[in-house]
């Protein structure tokens, strides 16, 4: 037995240490990255999720470790974020759902394989990507075992953090991600700094900006739906409704179900009116579209902005006061509280001094 087969298996269970210690889905993906890259001799080790703008698939690259910085055609790492239509290879891979291997050199010196990274519904939502030298078998099942043991485990965490019946994002995820939106001041810059410190692939992130807003939303009239026609047929239009908001919002926007038919969506690094108009497209769309045997649905919506600083309470109590001003004044629009106390439609005070909401 070699010298150095009592050191591999150490790292391999080092590893596995790092990567199933994780309680959060990026940091798991560091992980991965990592270790891939410590234990298999590859050049590129990239991974990437699929994200939907205005319903059209695009890669969103989300970790890399590229220490040459080499640039191949077909390569995720040499852009950021791209249509899947315009990278074959990955099209290929998200169609079939299985392992893509291609050879981009003509000598067949290396490999490009893609893996497809799998969700609980065993959707493709992301992909490992690999460039280098051919593995031995070794290395194979070592890569292959350490992308299934991420995958079990990615789905463990979903489980954790996701709505079964919709898929989006549940309450207490909701409540671990607005708390550390309130106190963390600058969650980039501290990511940056930190990763220029150590040998962790590098995180690809939406650029900062001073604000962000909550928005709360309801489905207008949704116990009549329910009463009507059944809670097989609500739970479906609370499904689609789910989809919508997919293709409606960005990748790095968070949604959630609140309960019920309220849900409560982060947009992050916008302006009130970049705000406002991804809100009131989203009510549009809702509006539009036809939903199975229920027919048209509407929503209204209240939104206010995450201040630092500020009580999650608070923020969720004026989020839904413009909510609550939405229902009462017809239903089917879109509300924001900054403006509503503006023009002297409610008061500052009926949030201010609210108690009675309980988010933890």
């Amino acid at each position: 037995m070699s010298d150095t087969t009592p050191c591999l298996k150490v790292d391999f269970i080092d590893s596995i240490v790092d990567v199933t210690t994780c309680t959060d889905g990026e940091l798991l993906e560091a992980a991965l990255a990592n270790t891939l890259y410590k234990l298999v001799d590859v050049d590129v080790v990239t991974i990437s999720h699929i994200a939907y703008h205005y319903g059209e698939p695009e890669i969103h690259l989300r970790f890399d470790i590229n220490p040459t910085n080499i640039r191949k055609p077909g390569l995720l790492s040499s852009r950021d974020i791209v249509p899947l239509r315009e990278m074959p290879h990955f099209q290929k891979c998200f169609d079939t759902a299985a392992t893509y291997v291609t050879f981009p050199d003509d000598n067949e010196e290396k490999t490009h394989c893609l893996h497809p990274i799998l969700n609980r519904r065993d959707e493709v939502v992301g992909f490992l990507e690999i460039y280098g030298a051919p593995l031995p078998r070794a290395d194979e099942h070592l890569l292959f075992g350490m992308l299934q043991i991420y995958r079990n485990y990615l789905r463990i965490l979903e489980e954790s953090e996701i709505d079964t019946l919709t898929g989006l994002l549940n309450r207490r995820t909701f409540d671990r991600k607005l708390i550390q939106m309130l106190t963390e001041p600058n969650t980039q810059e501290i990511s940056d700094q930190s990763e220029a410190k150590t040998d962790k692939p590098k995180r690809r992130n939406p650029p900062v900006s001073e604000q962000n807003w909550m928005a709360v939303m309801d489905i207008d009239f949704f116990k009549k739906i329910n009463d009507q026609y059944g809670h097989l047929y609500g739970d479906e239009v609370l499904i689609l409704l789910a989809n919508i908001m997919r293709k409606c919002f960005r990748h790095y926007d968070k949604l959630f179900r609140f309960g019920g038919e309220e849900f409560i969506i982060i947009l992050k690094s916008t302006d009130a009116q970049g705000a406002n108009q991804a809100l009131s497209r989203f009510r549009k769309q809702v509006e539009q579209h036809e939903f199975p045997q229920v027919g048209k649905v509407t929503i209204s919506i209240g939104y206010a902005e995450i201040t630092k600083g500020g009580l999650p309470t608070q923020i969720l109590g004026k989020a839904d006061e413009a909510l609550y001003y939405a229902k009462r004044n017809g239903r089917n629009q879109v509300c924001n509280y900054e403006a509503l106390v503006t023009s002297g439609q409610i008061k500052c005070a009926s949030v201010e001094s609210s108690n009675d909401i309980e988010l933890f």
